[in-house]
């Protein structure tokens, strides 16, 4: 399921087939179409996630729709929770559409990346935004430092980092980003480059993230790939998580090839503690001056 889009293309509506989607607050799949034959399973976020929006949408902040479209099951009629289980490798597509100054909607076929911009006079999406691309290098950065305190080590470390400008380890200045919006945050590093963190927080040990990982990050994340960046939880690929619930939550970190490289880097530092720096009573200095010297 991959084309090569030309300039020219337009999209419009589909006509009806047999879709499942697993989004809505009864948390169960529900059928989109004629239900003689099950082709595709559909997977959107829930609908009370996206009322939740109401205060965004009065700041009139861009928001958006994430999907994504996973083969069902051969021989399945009646989908249920267990057949969305799949990883995101299994992919057939995905996306999202983009609600602001213009409509916009975002498509891979798992052969690149293509922006479509809705042309409200003939009803349209006409090809904008032809094979996407994320620079490998950035110095823009994505994240909730209000959360800060409830950060594991290597986020703390990566954005300290960062913060610190010219004059710290990674010698160059670097710009904070946050729009509170997946769609429009990763839409900027798609159009412009840089790194979106929704890490794993202390918050609720319960929850080893914040976002639909179904819904939301494994979409994203086969976008992000495709144009050229990587994605994930910090310790693993997120296409190679397998879902184990409907609504299962994780971490995300996408965007920028060589910042991420850095971020997961940092993880295994972490785990294996070699990101602390050395340290040894032998070769400690002492001195009379020291404001902690007894």
């Amino acid at each position: 399921m991959s084309f090569m889009p030309s300039r020219s293309m337009r999209l419009r509506p589909l006509s009806t087939s047999t879709m499942w989607n697993s989004s809505g607050p009864s948390r169960s799949p529900a059928c989109l179409g004629p239900q003689w034959k099950v082709v595709y399973c559909v997977s959107s976020p829930p609908v009370a996630e996206r009322t939740s929006r109401r205060s965004r949408d009065r700041a009139w902040a861009v928001v958006g729709t994430i999907f994504s479209i996973l083969r069902c099951p051969e021989g399945v009629e009646t989908l249920t929770s267990e057949h969305f289980l799949q990883p995101g490798t299994a992919q057939l597509a995905a996306g999202f559409a983009l609600y602001g100054p213009s409509t916009m909607l975002i498509l891979t076929t798992g052969n690149g990346v293509n922006g479509f911009t809705l042309d409200r006079e003939i009803g349209e999406f006409l090809l904008t935004h032809p094979d996407m691309r994320i620079p490998p290098e950035t110095s823009s950065f994505a994240i909730n430092t209000s959360n800060g305190r409830f950060w594991e080590p290597p986020i703390r470390r990566y954005v300290d980092e960062c913060m610190e400008g010219r004059t710290g380890i990674r010698g160059k200045d670097f710009n904070m980003r946050w729009v509170a919006s997946m769609v429009a945050d990763v839409h900027r590093i798609l159009v412009r480059g840089g790194v979106f963190m929704y890490p794993r927080d202390t918050r609720d040990l319960k929850r080893s993230g914040r976002l639909h990982l179904l819904h939301q990050v494994s979409p994203m994340a086969m976008i992000v790939e495709q144009a050229g960046g990587l994605a994930s939880t910090g310790y693993e690929r997120i296409g190679d998580v397998t879902p184990t619930e409907l609504h299962q939550h994780v971490p995300a970190i996408l965007g920028s090839r060589n910042e991420v490289e850095r971020i997961n880097r940092y993880h295994t530092e972490y785990l294996n503690g070699e990101d602390q720096p050395f340290s040894s009573p032998l070769f400690s200095t002492r001195n009379l001056f020291r404001a902690d010297y007894p």
